[in-house]
């Protein structure tokens, strides 16, 4: 795609980083990993983990440490 051109990544990719960079945000402000990750649409602090810990090779809470 264009977008996948232009920037190196797919838009499922860039919209998966995104939203993991706003939950660590929320975390570091000090929202609950379980907040912050419904808030950025995961369906549970569990798949916001493995998305969490498949971009970075880390948890949400170091991430937001």
């Amino acid at each position: 795609s264009e977008f996948e051109r232009r920037f190196g990544v797919t838009i499922g990719d860039y919209v998966r980083r995104r939203r993991v960079e706003e939950g660590a945000r929320m975390i570091r402000a000090g929202t609950k990993v379980e907040a912050a990750a419904l808030h950025v649409g995961y369906r549970s602090k569990r798949h916001f983990y493995a998305a969490v810990r498949k971009l970075t090779g880390t948890t949400p809470k170091r991430l937001g440490a």
